[in-house]
């Protein structure tokens, strides 16, 4: 294995950690927060903390789903590199032989 491809391979293992850090912390809100099933009824101090915290958990999942999108983007960016790679190495061999 080249130099490159462990390097490709090292992004995709970084990226693939931020995810799981991201799913972690959206997992914590969510058992912090729905705690109920969801045929419960909410008491009315529920309903009014829900209302008090809405912006706050609606600013949180956009954050998440910005964050989410970025890896994704790095992710694109890491799979051309690999499609680029391999498609070196493939004209290098194919220049070899000629």
């Amino acid at each position: 294995m080249n130099w490159q491809t462990k390097s490709l391979i090292e992004d995709i293992d970084i990226i693939k950690r931020k995810i799981n850090d991201a799913v972690t912390t959206f997992c914590w809100f969510d058992d912090a927060y729905f705690k109920r099933d969801s045929d419960s009824m909410l008491t009315e101090d529920e309903i009014i903390s829900h209302g008090y915290k809405y912006h706050e958990h609606r600013r949180y999942i956009t954050q998440h789903i910005d964050l989410l999108s970025m890896y994704l983007k790095e992710l694109d960016t890491v799979l051309e590199d690999i499609e680029k790679a391999s498609s070196d190495v493939s004209l290098a061999t194919e220049s070899d032989n000629a």
